[in-house]
């Protein structure tokens, strides 16, 4: 007996397995998702500044319910801000590397009037991004955190854990280890969670144990204290203010945090607010493909003015060759002379995102193809594999370097 297959049902299967194989590394990027202490602000009696720390809460980058991110600084006050955290997961023989990206639909300041006397110092859109290098289980040992890339606004910064890792010189390596959790928050020398710090107004991100800018207090195995040096005038001075402690939902309702904001207000930690996970790659760059290769920029569902994203940047390296990369969010909100869209993407993560250094930043290299990229910063103890197991970005529509 002969069986026919028709051609849409065989894409349909591809397609089909493909979720299936995709949704399997959900539970992998829950396990190494970051523990996050979100600094939110109290504003201040003396000046009568009231507290606008509702604008450091976590959201989705549609939280108030369409594809359009040119309305997100307006509609703040009118939807819930329920926590959400974008990851991309790849895999090697030796390594998953998962990164994780952390929206805010403001990045603002306490005096707007700086947007024109400081250019860029706020925007509608703001995303900040991490990543964590785990080495997969061998020789009896388990999988375990060993770097963690956070990024500050232009620049990444790196922490390592119990592996002897060096800077070849460009990437900024401290000595202080990262600092592990468990998935409820409390430190855990075995746990597989990295702690991460955010700023307020501008959400730059810092690992928890960076002693040059972070310092805490722990009781009974969580933080019960956090502070943040900052750069005051002519003066450094250690500043504290309350906390909003997201972990994996793991399963649990998300809701927005309930931390009760009052002016002037002591140092409080809201413990345990759930935030969940979406996958960038079904989220996002799926919907990037559904126009491949040749359609225009403007056609496609996500990109372009009035939709999510717009500006783009090329990425190429040896596997590599895409043509237009979201770089920004698409904004109304001017943040400097000529320039309305900003927030950089979940795309660039890379040695820094500062277009002034040029090629040096290699934006995207660690979001595209961090088993190759990692070994030109870094020397790792151990085997490291550059061959990729999973990378749904090398395969996709969108990769040119795959039509040569």
């Amino acid at each position: 007996m002969r069986y026919i297959i028709s051609f849409p049902l065989i894409l349909f299967f591809i397609s089909f397995q493909h979720i299936l194989f995709a949704s399997d590394y959900s539970h992998i990027a829950e396990k190494f998702s970051p523990i996050i202490f979100q600094e939110v602000d109290r504003g201040t009696k003396t000046l009568a500044h009231k507290p606008r720390g509702r604008e450091d809460f976590i959201s989705a980058v549609n939280y108030d319910g369409d594809l359009q991110a040119n309305n997100n600084w307006e509609n703040i006050n009118n939807y819930p801000l329920l926590p959400v955290i974008y990851y991309s997961l790849l895999e090697t023989s030796t390594h998953y590397f998962i990164s994780y990206s952390i929206y805010h639909p403001r990045d603002w300041n306490r005096y707007p009037v700086f947007r024109w006397m400081k250019p860029y110092s706020e925007h509608e859109n703001d995303m900040e991004n991490t990543q964590v290098v785990v080495r997969k289980a061998h020789n009896e040992q388990p999988d375990k955190v060993i770097l963690l890339l956070t990024q500050e606004h232009l620049d990444s910064d790196f922490a390592k854990q119990g592996q002897a890792i060096q800077s070849k010189g460009e990437a900024r390596l401290f000595t202080d280890p990262i600092l592990l959790f468990n998935a409820t928050g409390e430190i855990d020398p075995q746990g597989t969670h990295a702690g991460i710090f955010v700023e307020r107004k501008g959400h730059g991100i810092y690992s928890v144990n960076n002693h040059n800018k972070i310092r805490y207090k722990v009781a009974n195995k969580r933080i019960q204290f956090l502070e943040k040096k900052r750069d005051a005038s002519a003066s450094l001075i250690w500043e504290s203010f309350p906390i909003v402690q997201y972990t994996p939902a793991m399963g649990r309702e998300i809701k927005e945090p309930a931390i009760k904001l009052v002016s002037g207000m002591a140092q409080r930690i809201e413990n345990n607010v759930a935030y969940q996970l979406q996958d960038i790659y079904a989220t996002f760059w799926t919907e990037f493909e559904s126009g491949a290769p040749y359609e225009p920029w403007q056609k496609w569902k996500l990109c372009g003015d009035g939709h999510i994203f717009d500006k783009t940047f090329v990425y190429q390296d040896q596997q590599f060759l895409i043509k237009k990369v979201p770089r920004h969010f698409d904004a109304d909100m001017s943040s400097g002379p000529g320039k309305t869209d900003a927030g950089i993407s979940m795309f660039t993560i890379g040695l820094c995102v500062n277009p002034a250094k040029g090629d040096s930043c290699q934006i995207g290299t660690f979001f595209f193809n961090p088993a190759n990229s990692y070994p030109k910063y870094f020397n790792f103890s151990g085997t490291w594999s550059t061959e990729y197991l999973y990378n749904p970005y090398l395969n996709s529509t969108l990769n040119h370097a795959l039509q040569k």
